[in-house]
Protein backbone atom coordinates (compact mmCIF):
# COMPACT_ATOMS: atom_id res chain seq x y z
CA UNK A 1 0.00 0.00 0.00
CA UNK A 2 1.36 3.34 -1.04
CA UNK A 3 1.25 5.92 1.74
CA UNK A 4 3.71 8.29 0.08
CA UNK A 5 7.26 9.25 1.01
CA UNK A 6 7.98 11.66 3.80
CA UNK A 7 11.06 13.84 3.87
CA UNK A 8 12.93 15.44 6.75
CA UNK A 9 12.82 19.19 7.10
CA UNK A 10 14.96 21.81 8.71
CA UNK A 11 14.22 23.25 12.10
CA UNK A 12 12.58 20.15 13.63
CA UNK A 13 14.17 18.39 16.56
CA UNK A 14 15.16 14.73 16.47
CA UNK A 15 12.29 13.87 18.78
CA UNK A 16 9.88 15.20 16.20
CA UNK A 17 11.44 13.07 13.49
CA UNK A 18 11.22 9.88 15.52
CA UNK A 19 9.46 7.21 13.53
CA UNK A 20 9.12 9.18 10.29
CA UNK A 21 11.23 6.77 8.28
CA UNK A 22 9.49 3.69 9.65
CA UNK A 23 5.90 4.80 10.10
CA UNK A 24 3.64 6.38 7.45
CA UNK A 25 2.21 9.80 8.10
CA UNK A 26 -1.53 9.93 7.58
CA UNK A 27 -4.69 11.88 8.25
CA UNK A 28 -5.19 12.23 11.99
CA UNK A 29 -8.17 14.54 12.28
CA UNK A 30 -9.97 16.73 9.80
CA UNK A 31 -13.50 16.58 11.08
CA UNK A 32 -14.06 20.19 12.06
CA UNK A 33 -17.26 20.26 14.02
CA UNK A 34 -19.25 21.45 16.98
CA UNK A 35 -19.36 19.86 20.37
CA UNK A 36 -23.02 20.39 21.05
CA UNK A 37 -23.37 23.10 18.42
CA UNK A 38 -21.39 25.91 16.83
CA UNK A 39 -18.58 25.02 14.45
CA UNK A 40 -16.06 27.53 15.73
CA UNK A 41 -15.31 31.12 16.63
CA UNK A 42 -14.58 34.00 14.30
CA UNK A 43 -12.03 35.78 16.46
CA UNK A 44 -11.57 38.92 14.37
CA UNK A 45 -12.05 40.53 10.99
CA UNK A 46 -10.65 43.94 10.18
CA UNK A 47 -12.62 46.86 8.78
CA UNK A 48 -10.47 47.05 5.65
CA UNK A 49 -11.53 43.51 4.67
CA UNK A 50 -7.93 42.41 4.31
CA UNK A 51 -7.53 40.00 7.25
CA UNK A 52 -9.45 37.49 9.31
CA UNK A 53 -8.68 35.18 12.21
CA UNK A 54 -10.76 32.07 12.87
CA UNK A 55 -10.60 29.24 15.38
CA UNK A 56 -12.01 25.80 14.68
CA UNK A 57 -12.67 22.96 17.10
CA UNK A 58 -11.35 19.58 16.04
CA UNK A 59 -12.97 16.26 16.87
CA UNK A 60 -9.97 13.96 17.36
CA UNK A 61 -10.04 10.17 17.06
CA UNK A 62 -10.10 8.25 20.33
CA UNK A 63 -6.35 7.54 20.42
CA UNK A 64 -3.37 9.83 21.03
CA UNK A 65 -1.72 11.22 17.92
CA UNK A 66 1.51 13.03 17.15
CA UNK A 67 0.82 15.96 14.85
CA UNK A 68 3.34 16.36 12.04
CA UNK A 69 1.94 19.15 9.90
CA UNK A 70 -1.15 20.96 8.66
CA UNK A 71 -1.61 21.82 5.00
CA UNK A 72 -3.17 24.89 3.43
CA UNK A 73 -4.23 25.41 -0.17
CA UNK A 74 -4.76 28.70 -2.00
CA UNK A 75 -7.47 27.15 -4.12
CA UNK A 76 -11.00 25.90 -3.77
CA UNK A 77 -13.68 23.50 -4.95
CA UNK A 78 -16.35 25.15 -7.03
CA UNK A 79 -19.93 24.80 -5.94
CA UNK A 80 -20.75 23.37 -9.35
CA UNK A 81 -18.90 22.65 -12.55
CA UNK A 82 -15.31 21.41 -12.83
CA UNK A 83 -14.24 20.84 -9.27
CA UNK A 84 -11.02 22.76 -8.62
CA UNK A 85 -9.74 26.28 -9.21
CA UNK A 86 -6.84 28.44 -8.02
CA UNK A 87 -7.27 31.48 -5.83
CA UNK A 88 -7.03 34.76 -7.80
CA UNK A 89 -4.19 36.31 -5.77
CA UNK A 90 -1.50 35.53 -3.21
CA UNK A 91 -2.52 35.16 0.44
CA UNK A 92 -0.64 35.26 3.76
CA UNK A 93 -1.29 32.52 6.31
CA UNK A 94 -0.36 32.19 9.98
CA UNK A 95 -1.51 29.34 12.23
CA UNK A 96 -1.25 27.83 15.70
CA UNK A 97 -2.58 24.81 17.56
CA UNK A 98 -4.60 25.36 20.72
CA UNK A 99 -4.95 22.46 23.14
CA UNK A 100 -8.21 21.73 24.92
CA UNK A 101 -6.58 23.40 27.96
CA UNK A 102 -5.82 26.56 25.97
CA UNK A 103 -2.05 26.05 25.41
CA UNK A 104 -0.86 27.45 22.07
CA UNK A 105 1.76 25.83 19.82
CA UNK A 106 2.89 27.92 16.86
CA UNK A 107 3.26 26.54 13.34
CA UNK A 108 6.22 27.36 11.09
CA UNK A 109 7.29 27.02 7.50
CA UNK A 110 9.76 24.27 6.59
CA UNK A 111 12.68 26.49 7.62
CA UNK A 112 11.54 26.31 11.24
CA UNK A 113 11.60 30.10 11.69
CA UNK A 114 9.01 31.67 9.37
CA UNK A 115 5.58 32.06 10.95
CA UNK A 116 3.73 33.94 8.23
CA UNK A 117 3.92 32.26 4.83
CA UNK A 118 2.86 33.45 1.40
CA UNK A 119 0.81 31.12 -0.79
CA UNK A 120 0.65 31.97 -4.46
CA UNK A 121 -2.55 31.17 -6.39
CA UNK A 122 -3.02 27.39 -6.45
CA UNK A 123 -0.11 26.73 -4.08
CA UNK A 124 -0.28 24.23 -1.23
CA UNK A 125 1.95 24.67 1.81
CA UNK A 126 2.69 22.60 4.91
CA UNK A 127 3.15 24.27 8.27
CA UNK A 128 4.87 22.41 11.11
CA UNK A 129 4.58 22.63 14.91
CA UNK A 130 7.45 24.30 16.74
CA UNK A 131 8.10 21.13 18.76
CA UNK A 132 6.85 17.59 19.13
CA UNK A 133 3.10 17.83 19.65
CA UNK A 134 1.09 14.96 21.13
CA UNK A 135 -2.69 15.40 21.01
CA UNK A 136 -4.71 13.36 23.52
CA UNK A 137 -7.25 11.02 22.01
CA UNK A 138 -10.90 12.13 21.95
CA UNK A 139 -9.87 15.63 23.04
CA UNK A 140 -11.40 18.75 21.54
CA UNK A 141 -8.53 21.08 20.62
CA UNK A 142 -8.68 24.04 18.25
CA UNK A 143 -6.67 25.27 15.32
CA UNK A 144 -6.26 29.03 14.85
CA UNK A 145 -5.90 30.42 11.35
CA UNK A 146 -5.16 33.98 10.24
CA UNK A 147 -5.40 34.80 6.56
CA UNK A 148 -4.71 38.18 4.98
CA UNK A 149 -4.29 39.85 1.62
CA UNK A 150 -2.59 42.99 0.36
CA UNK A 151 -5.64 45.09 -0.43
CA UNK A 152 -9.41 45.18 -0.07
CA UNK A 153 -9.80 44.25 -3.72
CA UNK A 154 -8.22 40.85 -3.17
CA UNK A 155 -9.74 37.62 -1.84
CA UNK A 156 -8.92 34.32 -0.19
CA UNK A 157 -10.50 30.87 -0.41
CA UNK A 158 -13.47 30.50 1.89
CA UNK A 159 -14.17 27.05 3.30
CA UNK A 160 -17.89 26.59 3.61
CA UNK A 161 -19.09 25.83 7.12
CA UNK A 162 -22.13 23.65 6.61
CA UNK A 163 -23.75 20.42 7.65
CA UNK A 164 -21.68 20.09 10.80
CA UNK A 165 -18.28 20.05 9.14
CA UNK A 166 -15.77 22.43 7.71
CA UNK A 167 -15.45 21.14 4.18
CA UNK A 168 -11.85 20.07 4.33
CA UNK A 169 -11.13 20.96 0.74
CA UNK A 170 -12.73 24.40 0.68
CA UNK A 171 -15.84 25.41 -1.22
CA UNK A 172 -16.64 28.55 -3.19
CA UNK A 173 -20.46 28.40 -3.31
CA UNK A 174 -20.10 30.46 -6.49
CA UNK A 175 -19.09 33.48 -4.40
CA UNK A 176 -15.31 33.28 -4.32
CA UNK A 177 -13.67 35.50 -6.90
CA UNK A 178 -16.85 37.29 -7.96
CA UNK A 179 -15.74 40.69 -6.69
CA UNK A 180 -18.53 40.73 -4.12
CA UNK A 181 -16.09 41.20 -1.26
CA UNK A 182 -12.67 40.23 -0.01
CA UNK A 183 -13.98 37.39 2.12
CA UNK A 184 -17.25 35.73 2.97
CA UNK A 185 -17.21 36.23 6.74
CA UNK A 186 -15.33 39.14 8.30
CA UNK A 187 -17.06 38.80 11.64
CA UNK A 188 -16.67 37.93 15.27
CA UNK A 189 -18.82 35.47 17.17
CA UNK A 190 -19.89 31.88 16.81
CA UNK A 191 -20.62 30.28 13.45
CA UNK A 192 -24.03 28.98 12.58
CA UNK A 193 -26.06 31.81 14.12
CA UNK A 194 -26.87 33.70 10.93
CA UNK A 195 -26.76 32.81 7.27
CA UNK A 196 -23.74 34.99 6.45
CA UNK A 197 -21.45 33.20 8.88
CA UNK A 198 -20.94 29.99 6.98
CA UNK A 199 -17.58 30.87 5.43
CA UNK A 200 -14.11 30.92 6.93
CA UNK A 201 -10.53 29.96 6.15
CA UNK A 202 -8.80 26.86 7.48
CA UNK A 203 -6.42 24.02 6.60
CA UNK A 204 -7.37 21.28 4.19
CA UNK A 205 -5.85 18.51 6.27
CA UNK A 206 -4.14 17.66 9.55
CA UNK A 207 -1.47 14.99 9.35
CA UNK A 208 0.50 12.87 11.79
CA UNK A 209 0.92 9.40 13.27
CA UNK A 210 -0.62 7.49 16.16
CA UNK A 211 1.47 8.18 19.25
CA UNK A 212 1.74 4.46 19.97
CA UNK A 213 2.89 3.71 16.39
CA UNK A 214 0.02 1.26 15.88
CA UNK A 215 -1.42 1.27 12.38
CA UNK A 216 -5.10 2.23 12.26
CA UNK A 217 -7.68 2.79 9.58
CA UNK A 218 -7.74 6.27 8.07
CA UNK A 219 -10.82 7.04 6.07
CA UNK A 220 -11.68 9.48 3.28
CA UNK A 221 -15.31 10.32 2.51
CA UNK A 222 -16.29 11.43 -0.99
CA UNK A 223 -19.90 12.50 -1.12
CA UNK A 224 -22.66 15.08 -1.31
CA UNK A 225 -25.01 16.42 1.35
CA UNK A 226 -26.11 12.87 2.15
CA UNK A 227 -22.56 12.33 3.37
CA UNK A 228 -22.50 15.30 5.72
CA UNK A 229 -26.07 16.19 6.60
CA UNK A 230 -29.40 14.58 7.36
CA UNK A 231 -33.00 15.56 7.87
CA UNK A 232 -32.34 15.72 11.61
CA UNK A 233 -29.43 18.17 11.29
CA UNK A 234 -30.27 21.85 11.26
CA UNK A 235 -28.69 25.25 11.84
CA UNK A 236 -26.94 25.99 14.09
CA UNK A 237 -26.64 22.59 15.82
CA UNK A 238 -25.69 20.34 12.94
CA UNK A 239 -24.98 16.74 13.72
CA UNK A 240 -24.97 14.72 16.88
CA UNK A 241 -23.54 15.85 20.21
CA UNK A 242 -19.99 15.62 18.84
CA UNK A 243 -20.78 17.33 15.56
CA UNK A 244 -20.88 14.24 13.35
CA UNK A 245 -23.53 14.77 10.69
CA UNK A 246 -24.71 12.40 7.99
CA UNK A 247 -24.78 8.66 8.45
CA UNK A 248 -21.18 8.02 7.37
CA UNK A 249 -19.65 10.48 9.82
CA UNK A 250 -21.91 9.22 12.60
CA UNK A 251 -20.96 5.62 11.91
CA UNK A 252 -17.22 6.36 11.97
CA UNK A 253 -17.50 8.81 14.87
CA UNK A 254 -14.21 9.06 16.79
CA UNK A 255 -13.19 5.45 16.11
CA UNK A 256 -10.86 6.45 13.29
CA UNK A 257 -9.40 9.57 11.73
CA UNK A 258 -11.23 10.79 8.65
CA UNK A 259 -11.11 13.49 6.03
CA UNK A 260 -14.32 14.66 4.37
CA UNK A 261 -14.19 15.72 0.72
CA UNK A 262 -17.91 16.22 0.42
CA UNK A 263 -20.30 19.08 -0.11
CA UNK A 264 -23.94 19.67 -0.92
CA UNK A 265 -24.97 19.06 -4.55
CA UNK A 266 -21.68 17.43 -5.48
CA UNK A 267 -21.54 15.03 -8.42
CA UNK A 268 -19.13 12.39 -9.65
CA UNK A 269 -19.11 14.36 -12.90
CA UNK A 270 -17.69 17.44 -11.20
CA UNK A 271 -15.21 15.67 -8.96
CA UNK A 272 -13.51 13.79 -11.77
CA UNK A 273 -13.41 17.00 -13.83
CA UNK A 274 -10.87 18.42 -11.38
CA UNK A 275 -9.46 16.45 -8.47
CA UNK A 276 -5.67 16.81 -8.61
CA UNK A 277 -5.39 18.72 -5.32
CA UNK A 278 -7.91 16.51 -3.58
CA UNK A 279 -5.89 13.45 -4.57
CA UNK A 280 -2.62 15.06 -3.45
CA UNK A 281 -4.08 16.02 -0.07
CA UNK A 282 -5.82 12.68 0.51
CA UNK A 283 -4.25 9.93 -1.59
CA UNK A 284 -1.01 9.22 0.29
CA UNK A 285 -2.58 9.58 3.73
CA UNK A 286 -5.62 7.30 3.98
CA UNK A 287 -6.15 3.56 3.84
CA UNK A 288 -9.84 3.43 2.83
CA UNK A 289 -12.22 5.62 0.84
CA UNK A 290 -16.01 5.48 0.98
CA UNK A 291 -17.64 6.97 -2.13
CA UNK A 292 -21.23 8.07 -1.60
CA UNK A 293 -21.36 10.21 -4.74
CA UNK A 294 -23.82 9.42 -7.53
CA UNK A 295 -27.31 10.57 -6.47
CA UNK A 296 -26.95 14.07 -7.91
CA UNK A 297 -25.65 12.63 -11.18
CA UNK A 298 -28.55 10.24 -11.57
CA UNK A 299 -31.28 12.66 -10.53
CA UNK A 300 -30.03 15.52 -12.72
CA UNK A 301 -30.06 13.61 -15.99
CA UNK A 302 -26.70 11.83 -16.25
CA UNK A 303 -26.98 8.45 -17.94
CA UNK A 304 -26.13 5.13 -16.34
CA UNK A 305 -22.99 4.81 -18.47
CA UNK A 306 -21.83 8.33 -17.63
CA UNK A 307 -22.30 7.74 -13.91
CA UNK A 308 -20.53 4.38 -14.05
CA UNK A 309 -17.67 5.87 -16.06
CA UNK A 310 -17.14 8.75 -13.63
CA UNK A 311 -17.31 6.42 -10.63
CA UNK A 312 -14.72 4.17 -12.28
CA UNK A 313 -12.43 7.16 -12.94
CA UNK A 314 -12.52 8.24 -9.29
CA UNK A 315 -12.01 4.73 -7.92
CA UNK A 316 -9.14 4.02 -10.29
CA UNK A 317 -7.39 7.25 -9.27
CA UNK A 318 -7.71 6.37 -5.58
CA UNK A 319 -6.58 2.79 -6.12
CA UNK A 320 -3.39 4.11 -7.72
CA UNK A 321 -2.45 5.25 -4.19
CA UNK A 322 -3.19 1.80 -2.77
CA UNK A 323 -6.48 2.92 -1.23
CA UNK A 324 -9.21 0.33 -0.67
CA UNK A 325 -12.46 1.72 -2.11
CA UNK A 326 -16.05 1.13 -1.01
CA UNK A 327 -19.32 2.19 -2.61
CA UNK A 328 -22.71 3.24 -1.24
CA UNK A 329 -26.01 2.50 -2.95
CA UNK A 330 -28.17 5.45 -3.98
CA UNK A 331 -31.23 6.09 -1.82
CA UNK A 332 -34.69 7.03 -3.16
CA UNK A 333 -35.67 10.54 -4.23
CA UNK A 334 -39.43 10.92 -4.80
CA UNK A 335 -40.54 13.89 -6.88
CA UNK A 336 -42.88 15.37 -4.29
CA UNK A 337 -41.60 17.86 -1.74
CA UNK A 338 -44.42 17.22 0.69
CA UNK A 339 -44.70 14.52 3.33
CA UNK A 340 -46.78 12.33 1.03
CA UNK A 341 -44.16 9.58 1.08
CA UNK A 342 -45.56 8.69 4.49
CA UNK A 343 -49.00 7.80 3.11
CA UNK A 344 -47.79 6.51 -0.25
CA UNK A 345 -48.78 9.55 -2.28
CA UNK A 346 -45.33 10.29 -3.68
CA UNK A 347 -44.39 9.83 -7.32
CA UNK A 348 -41.03 9.03 -8.87
CA UNK A 349 -39.17 9.98 -12.01
CA UNK A 350 -39.44 6.68 -13.86
CA UNK A 351 -36.32 7.09 -16.00
CA UNK A 352 -34.11 8.26 -13.11
CA UNK A 353 -35.47 5.50 -10.90
CA UNK A 354 -34.60 2.89 -13.51
CA UNK A 355 -31.04 4.24 -13.65
CA UNK A 356 -30.83 4.28 -9.84
CA UNK A 357 -31.83 0.64 -9.62
CA UNK A 358 -29.44 -0.40 -12.40
CA UNK A 359 -26.60 1.59 -10.84
CA UNK A 360 -27.19 0.02 -7.42
CA UNK A 361 -27.21 -3.46 -8.96
CA UNK A 362 -23.94 -2.63 -10.73
CA UNK A 363 -22.36 -1.38 -7.50
CA UNK A 364 -23.35 -4.50 -5.58
CA UNK A 365 -21.50 -6.55 -8.19
CA UNK A 366 -18.27 -4.95 -6.87
CA UNK A 367 -17.03 -3.43 -10.14
CA UNK A 368 -13.63 -1.81 -10.55
CA UNK A 369 -12.16 -3.83 -7.71
CA UNK A 370 -14.39 -2.38 -4.98
CA UNK A 371 -13.69 -3.99 -1.62
CA UNK A 372 -17.29 -3.67 -0.48
CA UNK A 373 -20.60 -1.82 -0.86
CA UNK A 374 -22.83 -0.40 1.84
CA UNK A 375 -26.41 -1.07 0.75
CA UNK A 376 -28.00 1.90 2.47
CA UNK A 377 -30.82 2.04 -0.09
CA UNK A 378 -32.08 -1.39 0.96
CA UNK A 379 -32.13 -0.24 4.58
CA UNK A 380 -34.27 2.85 4.04
CA UNK A 381 -36.58 2.29 1.07
CA UNK A 382 -39.88 0.47 0.94
CA UNK A 383 -38.97 -3.01 -0.28
CA UNK A 384 -42.45 -3.48 -1.70
CA UNK A 385 -42.24 -0.18 -3.63
CA UNK A 386 -38.68 0.50 -4.83
CA UNK A 387 -38.06 4.20 -5.30
CA UNK A 388 -40.08 5.17 -2.25
CA UNK A 389 -38.96 5.70 1.31
CA UNK A 390 -40.01 3.29 4.01
CA UNK A 391 -43.61 4.28 4.68
CA UNK A 392 -43.46 4.82 8.40
CA UNK A 393 -44.51 7.34 10.97
CA UNK A 394 -42.49 9.26 12.03
CA UNK A 395 -41.30 9.82 8.47
CA UNK A 396 -37.95 8.40 7.36
CA UNK A 397 -37.17 11.57 5.38
CA UNK A 398 -37.78 15.23 6.06
CA UNK A 399 -37.64 16.46 2.47
CA UNK A 400 -37.75 13.42 0.19
CA UNK A 401 -33.96 13.38 -0.15
CA UNK A 402 -32.24 13.45 3.25
CA UNK A 403 -32.55 10.99 6.10
CA UNK A 404 -34.72 11.71 9.13
CA UNK A 405 -33.95 10.00 12.43
CA UNK A 406 -35.43 6.50 11.76
CA UNK A 407 -33.63 6.28 8.41
CA UNK A 408 -30.45 7.70 9.95
CA UNK A 409 -30.45 4.96 12.55
CA UNK A 410 -31.03 2.31 9.88
CA UNK A 411 -28.28 3.69 7.63
CA UNK A 412 -25.71 3.89 10.42
CA UNK A 413 -26.37 0.24 11.25
CA UNK A 414 -25.36 -0.71 7.69
CA UNK A 415 -21.90 0.90 7.91
CA UNK A 416 -19.69 -1.97 9.07
CA UNK A 417 -16.30 -0.44 9.87
CA UNK A 418 -14.74 -3.89 10.17
CA UNK A 419 -14.61 -4.34 6.38
CA UNK A 420 -12.45 -1.22 5.99
CA UNK A 421 -8.69 -1.60 5.87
Amino acid sequence: MNFGKMGARCGFGSAGLLGWASFPVGIIGTKFGPNGGGEGDGLSGDASHTAETDRFRIDMPNYDVELKWVEYWNGYIKFNGAAEANGPNAILVKAAWESAAGVLTSFYDADGTTRVVTLQPGERRRLYPASKLIIPGASLPYIRNRVSVGSAGQQWPANRIAHGSLNSMGESNNQFGTGAGTDQVDFTGEFGTTSNKFYAFGPCGIYGIPADRVRRKRIALFGDSMCTVSGVDGTPNYGDTNGYAGYLERAINSNYAMITAARASSRLQWVVAGMANQLALIGPYVSSAIIQLGPNDIFTGRTLLQTQTDFTTLVTALQAYGIACYGVTVTPRPLTTSNSWVDGGATVNASAEAIRQSYNTWLKGLPVGLRGVYDVAAAVEDQARPGYWNAANPAWTSDGTHLAQPAMTAAVSVIDLNILV
